[in-house]
């Protein structure tokens, strides 16, 4: 399930832009297909701001830049200090230990919504195959 929840946060940001696409297609010219595909990514976009509030400040600062926006971990420590100001700063193990804690948060809330996650998210594991 890990793995899955990894995918779907690496897709955010498509996920985002499949939206504001849609949005912009429907109001130039709309149709059902169209707004059956916005409701689809709008769920799937519900669904992942969903699991960022399971995370505390830190463990969603490391999801969004390291998991989402795909920073590497010097960026991701650097940026963590930045946010801070400089008043807070933390090492490379320290935030990698904040992903591993939002990834296990995450990942046992969709263990127990497994079936939902699945149907809605499944066909990224298929096609990573």
């Amino acid at each position: 399930m890990e793995t899955l929840v990894r995918l779907v946060l690496s897709r955010y940001n498509t996920f985002l832009s499949e939206a504001q696409m849609f949005e912009k297609w429907i109001n130039y010219r709309g149709n059902d297909d169209m707004r059956d595909a916005l409701a689809i990514v709008q769920l799937k976009i519900a669904m992942v701001q969903g699991w960022f509030g399971l995370l505390n400040a830190d463990e969603m600062f490391v999801v969004q830049k390291h998991l989402i926006d795909e920073l590497e971990w010097p960026r991701v420590v650097y940026a963590f200090s930045e946010h801070w100001h400089g008043n807070f700063t933390r090492s490379e193990r320290s935030l990698v230990k904040y992903q591993a804690s939002a990834l296990k948060k995450i990942v046992s809330f969709c263990e127990a919504h497994r079936d939902l996650i699945l149907s809605m998210f499944g066909y990224l594991l298929e096609s990573k195959n």
